[in-house]
């Protein structure tokens, strides 16, 4: 355990040193007693060459995820319609007309054409990565495309264009990051309805069970990377263990929102 952040103040993670070669700095939480007996803290040893250790034994206190997901599978559906669904991501299918020698504009300029048919855009942007699977997507069905857009104020961004044939729904995930716990829900963004709801023990606990723990470590060198990659992994790995609950792909996700104790948002953020 590391509930200090690896301070040497907690006491927690105690080894007995049977032999070899080790440098221990002291501790006011190890006893006098404890340490003439070869007991020393883990996060306070340097080890120096091969050595033998042993660790007490504690009973431990198993830290389960307790996410009530046999509910919102009874709920979801009732809760879907209660709430008005207007998130920034938006599916739009669209028939663009073959081009012709009179009508002979690029596929990107003939979908906001399309598009300022059906919306209201001032500010159209499509991501190099549509650019580049563009023609092919168009020309597939027969101008039968599916697009999705990405809306922030005044702008609009095309983040991906499929043929209609792929019958692609569209996902986002709700994802609440706890101290302990991190939870997460698989929403359809067309419906509103709760997919899937999953959660795990926040792999950040490795550098300290609190918060001030947390702060702590990521003072020291790498501690904000290392903890950037923990939280990163639990959120990938809940989105993975979602995506397989509810048969869909990973790829379908085009939307993610987050909350959290605002100590832990630089660490998602930053990658």
């Amino acid at each position: 355990k590391t509930t200090c952040g690896g301070k040497g103040t907690c006491g927690d993670c105690v080894a007995q040193i049977i032999s070899g070669s080790y440098r221990s700095k002291q501790s006011a939480a190890l006893s006098d007693k404890l340490a003439s007996r070869g007991f020393s803290l883990a996060c306070q040893t340097e080890v120096t060459g091969d050595i033998t250790a042993q660790l007490p034994q504690f009973r431990e206190l198993a830290i389960k995820s307790i996410v009530d997901s046999k509910f919102f599978e009874e709920q979801k559906d009732s809760i879907s319609g209660l709430f008005e669904i207007d998130p920034p991501v938006k599916k739009i299918e669209l028939d663009l007309p073959p081009p012709t020698l009179e009508d002979n504009y690029s596929d990107s300029k003939r979908i906001e054409r399309e598009l300022q048919k059906k919306l209201s855009i001032k500010k159209l942007n499509c991501e190099y990565s549509v650019l580049k699977k563009l023609a092919n997507a168009v020309r597939k069905d027969q101008g039968k495309i599916i697009v999705i857009l990405f809306i922030s104020g005044n702008e609009t961004t095309v983040i991906d264009v499929v043929p209609q044939s792929g019958k692609k729904k569209v996902y986002g995930v709700a994802c609440d990051i706890g101290t302990t716990t991190v939870a997460l829900h698989l929403v359809n963004l067309g419906s509103g309805k709760i997919e899937s709801t999953v959660s795990s023990l926040n792999q950040q606990i490795k550098g300290g069970e609190d918060i001030i723990s947390r702060i702590n470590y990521a003072q020291k060198p790498e501690g904000l990377r290392k903890l950037q990659e923990l939280i990163i992994l639990t959120v990938n790995n809940l989105i993975e263990k979602a995506s397989r609950s509810a048969q869909i792909s990973p790829s379908d996700i085009y939307y993610a929102s987050l909350s959290g104790n605002t100590t832990m948002f630089p660490s998602p953020s930053e990658s």
